[in-house]
């Protein structure tokens, strides 16, 4: 639909659909690049828009968000954040969770960058510091949550295959000591070469 000109088709939609000014101030705007090739039945790229002011951005997500349900040519848009990769995997570990939540009538919100937050009954709110933290914390609510297993940093890893990081390995007098000894005893080693 957008034609060959995506930044004029989203200051159009932008205009149309939310209602805003025309001088919305767009420096980029794209189709996200597709992983694989896209089936008929399947839905569009994303398309990412790049304001010149965070401002601006918070403005039209506003308009979105206010307005819900949005449509062009009959099929219903949604806008969001664009976040890292990595971002969007922990966002993912709360999908089942908030399912549940809609069913049973539960107001929640995902924070930045993975927080889940529960509006109670009693107008108290409850705000899960990442996904482990709410499978925990969620039982008190009778939701089960699968606690996602926590994935090793990269020291970890090296760790368990035997190479030591300068912050794995802690230097005491005693370490530093011995360090020293080996290596004055490298040093006095005969060259075989000779």
């Amino acid at each position: 639909m957008e034609g060959n000109n995506m930044i004029k088709f989203v200051t159009n939609l932008f205009v149309e659909q939310l209602e805003l000014d025309a001088e919305l101030q767009i420096e980029r705007a794209h189709r996200a690049p597709a992983w694989r090739p896209l089936e008929q039945s399947e839905r569009p790229r994303s398309i990412v828009v790049q304001f010149r002011s965070y401002v601006t951005k918070q403005t039209v997500l506003k308009a979105a968000w206010t307005k819900r349900n949005i449509q062009v040519s009959g099929s219903r848009i949604f806008f969001d954040e664009d976040f890292t990769p990595a971002v969007y995997k922990e966002r993912g570990k709360y999908k089942e969770v908030r399912k549940i939540l809609r069913e049973r009538k539960i107001k929640h919100h995902i924070l930045f960058p993975a927080k889940l937050k529960i509006f109670l009954e009693d107008g108290k709110v409850k705000v899960f510091d990442n996904p482990v933290a709410a499978a925990h914390g969620l039982r008190d609510f009778r939701i089960i949550m699968k606690s996602p297993a926590e994935e090793p940093n990269l020291e970890t890893i090296l760790r368990a295959a035997g190479w030591h990081t300068v912050s794995s390995r802690k230097m005491t007098p005693t370490t530093e000591m011995i360090d020293a000894v080996k290596s004055l005893l490298q040093s006095k080693e005969p060259d075989n070469d000779h």
